[in-house]
């Protein structure tokens, strides 16, 4: 099993935030995503949280969803780094 993750802590700090509204059963999606330094310049971070709603055509159905993810980063020299999720 091979498990490749795409996104890793930047060096430079960055934000991004993104929400997203439809009509189709009253759809909403928010989203926001911080990274950068925690520790000089060896420790970095990169937090992804996240909210997603829908609701049904029928009475009392809908879906609600909330996830989150947190990665760090430790440099050990400048060629070697460890990664944890």
């Amino acid at each position: 099993m091979v498990n490749y993750i795409s996104k890793r802590p930047r060096t430079k700090p960055g934000y991004k935030a993104r929400v997203t509204f439809g009509d189709l059963y009253t759809f909403q999606n928010h989203s926001v995503e911080a990274t950068g330094p925690l520790a000089g310049d060896k420790l970095f971070y990169l937090l992804n949280v996240g909210y997603n709603y829908n609701e049904n055509d029928q009475d009392f159905a809908y879906h609600r969803v909330y996830h989150y993810g947190l990665t760090l980063t430790y440099k050990l020299s400048e060629r070697t780094s460890v990664t944890g999720y």
